[in-house]
């Protein structure tokens, strides 16, 4: 068929539903003022759209086992977009007045701005050149799940969950981070984007279960809460940059890494400036400066000095300085091996 259009708009207009069976549109479905109630796929159907999407009230739905490649660079839907099978849509430009929901299928697209929530369940996978954004919602990557985009900005809170990776060149949290064990949650720069990850709420990385350890490696990281923390227990994080903004760094056991801490995003090529507390904790180790070239490095060269003994003392919790180190007024740097998550906020200055 050559398009698929109709003479009413929105729930006026019907929805159209393709079932077992193979079908091409070789142009548009809708359009920006006369767009579809809503898109089904079922029953294993496949579908090509030569053009742009565009629908209502009853949003797209692609069951398991079906797909939609759409050649078009738009996908407008006013309601949900639910993705069970395959939407293949390398150019599209992917709109939601509400959720993108991925249960457990594939979806490759230009961007995805959603007015509520992105979600993916377990073992789903979406991929974006370009940004993955949410105004009121979060992001959120259920186990097993796989999240690649140029950017990734969070109207709410950034879920990773056990065993998911997130591969990105930006990230902006309005409310908090969390990491669950197993996951990767990896931050690079490109382009114009610096590989930054700035969070306004608090950030968990890991659990308490020492074999389901994270890693997060970023290039900058910034916490744009003054009493905010950043948690890190069982995993590792490496970043070039770390400005805490008066929030708390606390490892349990975990290993941290970074070239500068930095004070109001300024880099000072001489020192590094500590605006908030570090709280090194039981089986720890915190690295500063340059001398390692990577995440397993410093790891290794942690798990090498935790538990020997050096005159007679266990170490039970390493700090390895790199450079010089400017600690501000009422901030606080402590390396404590006693200290662990069920302690440390009767016994440090962690808020």
């Amino acid at each position: 068929m050559a398009a698929l259009t109709t003479s009413g708009n929105g729930d006026d207009a019907g929805e159209v539903v393709f079932s077992n069976g193979t079908f091409t549109v070789t142009g548009a479905v809708g359009s920006s003022t006369n767009a579809l109630s809503g898109i089904g796929l079922a029953d294993n159907a496949s579908v090509t759209i030569g053009s742009d999407v565009y629908v209502g009230d009853d949003g797209l739905a692609i069951e398991s086992g079906s797909t939609a490649t759409v050649n078009g660079t738009v996908i407008q839907s006013e309601a949900d977009v639910d993705v069970d099978g395959t939407l293949s849509a390398a150019n599209a430009v992917l709109t939601t007045g509400a959720t993108l929901d991925v249960d457990g299928g594939t979806v490759t697209v230009a961007s995805v701005a959603a007015t509520d929530d992105v979600d993916l369940a377990a073992a789903s996978t979406l991929t974006a050149t370009g940004a993955v954004a949410t105004e009121n919602g979060d992001v959120k990557v259920a186990g097993g799940s796989t999240l690649t985009a140029g950017s990734i900005t969070a109207g709410d809170e950034l879920i990773v969950g056990t065993e998911s990776t997130v591969t990105t060149h930006d990230v902006d949290v309005t409310g908090d981070l969390t990491v669950s064990g197993g996951s990767s949650l990896k931050i690079t720069a490109s382009g114009d984007n610096a590989g930054d990850l700035t969070v306004d709420g608090n950030t968990l990385i890991g659990s308490e279960t020492a074999d389901d350890d994270s890693a997060v490696e970023v290039a900058n990281l910034f916490t744009n809460s003054e009493n905010g923390y950043i948690q890190v227990l069982h995993s590792s994080l490496s970043t070039k940059y770390l400005d805490l903004n008066g929030g708390t760094l606390f490892l349990d056991p975990a290993y941290f890494y970074a070239n500068k801490l930095v004070e109001d995003g300024t880099v000072d090529d001489e020192t590094s400036t500590l605006n908030g507390d570090v709280v090194v904790g039981s089986g720890s180790g915190f690295f500063l400066g340059d001398d390692f070239s990577s995440e397993s490095a410093f790891e290794s060269y942690a798990k090498s000095l935790i538990g020997s003994t050096v005159a007679d003392e266990t170490i039970t919790a390493v700090a390895y300085l790199d450079d010089t180190l400017n600690v501000t007024s009422g901030s606080n740097f402590i390396v404590d091996g006693a200290v662990t998550s069920d302690n440390c906020y009767e016994t440090t200055k962690v808020k």
